[in-house]
């Protein structure tokens, strides 16, 4: 661990802080990788088709709740369903039911 003399104090500005970070070397993006920019473009356009789509499904859900409430039932339905036949998995699985009951 190093010693507290090379630790960066909490004023960015000092001589001190400048010499501590002497020999920290930043990672530099190969032409072949994404930027940053490109990255937080790719991902903007898939947060706001998302936030999009909630909006839309909001105001449905706002709509018809009667819909809306049939549909989470359906899904919490389905939910049980899928963990109940997990758990029979897992339970039956490797040394068998004994163990579980």
């Amino acid at each position: 661990m190093p010693s507290p003399s090379c630790w960066v104090s909490s004023s960015a500005s000092s001589p001190d802080s400048i010499r501590s970070m002497e020999g920290v070397h930043m990672a530099r993006p190969h032409a072949t990788e994404e930027t940053g920019g490109t990255i937080l473009r790719k991902a903007g356009s898939w947060s706001t088709a998302t936030g999009v789509a909630f909006v839309v499904l909001g105001i449905l859900a706002i709509v018809e709740p009667g819909v809306a409430g049939l549909a989470v039932a359906i899904l919490v339905g389905w939910l049980l369903i899928l963990g109940g036949m997990a758990h029979l998995v897992t339970a039956f699985a490797g040394s068998g039911a004994g163990r579980v009951v």
